[in-house]
């Protein structure tokens, strides 16, 4: 049991996945990645197929099938055949300081219009070192890439022939990922720092086409990274034996050598694919339902980490009852020297350092792990543009963590945890700035925490009490439903939210949102 009155201070305090300061490290120009120790291409591991035949997908599916609860089952059938279905082979080298990597994609056109080319986020040329893509083959045949946007952050894959709706093309690409030795922008998310490596956004992701086309957006250094569809993935990921690695989905096969460990992973739906490792790892498990949580820290904070997984069955129980079942079979919590209190990853979350080794800061820790907890839901489960409509997953999650912390302390819970809605608000003079626009334009420094993390959650607070929280909660169970596995917007979120209440909510998101 946590003390009372601890808990209604730490409420009261700057909590969520961010920095404890607001600015962020100027990006680092990408490096060349030395050409020593890096096993060949006909040296990587070949178990899964880089064309898997046609009767392979039942294989697949099953395989899916096995790292979902039961009543989420079906959506396999329902999105493998037309989601991104990657398959990655990996190797990270023994000082954990690059990643060789082989990605085929099967890609399925599912726009009603033609396209002419395929784009790809290359992140790491932004976070802090680079990647190198050395081979593109599409449909068996070369392709020769072209490099755009800031930092060359963008792969354009050209297509020989424009692909028609349902059209479906095989996408093969090599590459290495050179990582970065110190936390950069975007809170250090991608770094090998302190024993730790943190594989965020390592590999070529497939950009989202939305209304405008292929959206690529470069992220600001604030805020999150990624926008994208969900997808599934099967992972080979060769490393070091001593490392013990947390990743998305779920351990489907491994095979060790004496000096490395071979781990094939499966994950989908989800929307990316993340790993962390260390060899001070030491993990605790507890078991909610049909869904195991790992627990993942250094051996001297057995306590601390014992804390998080306390917290994180009381989140997903409270989360999945109030809107749908979490969808997983495995849970992951890692720690790690991420400059945020706590990021958010598909079946995986980590959370800072700081919250296991400074007494000051383990007052964060159960806040941190519901809010990172909630993001399984939105942002994961109900995806959203977290570049250009962050007020979608994160001010969500902020208002449904008070809504948590009211379940476990009653008025006092949630007022305590409302009051840091103010307090982050009041930093930037309670200013009358839209919530409902792109992280890039909050540019001064605390005014993204200030409007995302405390206007905003707000709003939905206003909303709640002007729909009744009876209706209230009833919309956003539909909201979740309808938007599973798929991507909303904030049009759709209003166009519900008025279904529900009978009523015209323009006015409201006037004032609020636009």
């Amino acid at each position: 049991m946590k003390p009372y009155m601890s808990v209604l201070i730490f409420l009261l305090l700057l909590i969520a996945c961010k920095p404890e300061q607001e600015s962020s490290p100027t990006a680092v120009s990408p490096a060349t990645i030395p050409p020593t120790d890096i096993p060949s291409d006909e040296e990587m591991p070949t178990a899964v197929s880089l064309q898997p035949p046609p009767e392979s997908q039942k294989d697949e599916a099953a395989l899916f099938k096995t790292g979902l609860v039961a009543s989420q089952q079906a959506i396999v059938d329902e999105l493998l055949p037309v989601a991104p279905l990657y398959h990655l082979h990996l190797t990270v080298n023994e000082d954990l300081s690059r990643i060789l990597g082989r990605e085929q994609l099967r890609y399925t056109n599912q726009e009603s219009v033609a396209i002419d080319a395929l784009y790809f986020h290359l992140f790491p040329n932004l976070l802090g070192d680079s990647i190198t893509v050395s081979e593109v083959i599409i449909d068996g045949r070369p392709v020769t890439p072209v490099l755009e946007k800031e930092e060359d952050s963008i792969l354009r894959l050209p297509l020989d022939s424009p692909l028609p709706p349902d059209g479906q093309v095989q996408v093969k690409i090599l590459f290495e990922t050179a990582v970065p030795s110190e936390s950069e922008r975007n809170y250090g998310i991608f770094a090998n720092t302190d024993g730790v490596l943190a594989m965020a956004h390592f590999y070529p992701q497939l950009a989202v086409y939305d209304d405008e086309g292929w959206n690529t957006a470069v992220p600001s250094p604030e805020g999150d990274v990624t926008y994208a569809d969900s997808s599934f993935y099967i992972v080979e990921l060769t490393a070091p034996v001593e490392q013990v690695i947390a990743a998305s989905g779920f351990e489907a096969a491994r095979e060790e050598d004496g000096r490395t460990q071979t781990v094939t992973y499966a994950a989908g739906p989800v929307r990316d694919f993340y790993a962390v490792m260390s060899d001070d790892y030491a993990k605790q498990s507890a078991t909610t339902g049909e869904t195991t949580i790992n627990s993942y820290a250094p051996a001297a904070y057995t306590d601390e980490a014992a804390q998080a997984l306390a917290s994180s069955v009381e989140a997903m129980a409270y989360f999945s009852t109030q809107y749908a079942p979490y969808p997983y079979t495995e849970m992951d919590i890692a720690s790690t020297p991420t400059l945020a209190l706590g990021v958010e990853y598909p079946g995986l979350f980590v959370l800072t350092n700081k919250i296991y080794e400074d007494g000051r800061y383990l007052d964060y820790l159960e806040a941190t792990v519901i809010h990172e907890m909630g993001h399984q839901w939105f942002y994961n489960l109900v995806g959203s543009d977290q570049l250009d409509e962050p007020w979608l997953d994160e001010s969500l999650t902020q208002y449904i963590t008070a809504r948590q912390f009211e379940e476990l302390y009653g008025q006092a819970g949630w007022d305590g945890y409302y009051g840091s809605f103010d307090n982050r608000w009041a930093r930037t003079e309670y200013a009358d700035i839209p919530i409902g626009q792109p992280v890039s334009v909050y540019e001064k420094s605390g005014t993204y925490s200030g409007i995302i993390y405390g206007r905003g959650p707000i709003f939905v607070a206003e909303l709640e009490e002007w729909m009744g929280r009876e209706t209230f909660d009833i919309f956003l169970r539909d909201y979740v439903e309808t938007y599973a596995w798929k991507v909303a917007t904030t049009e759709a979120f209003k166009a519900l939210a008025e279904e529900h209440c009978d009523c015209d909510l323009t006015g409201l998101f006037e004032e609020w949102v636009y």
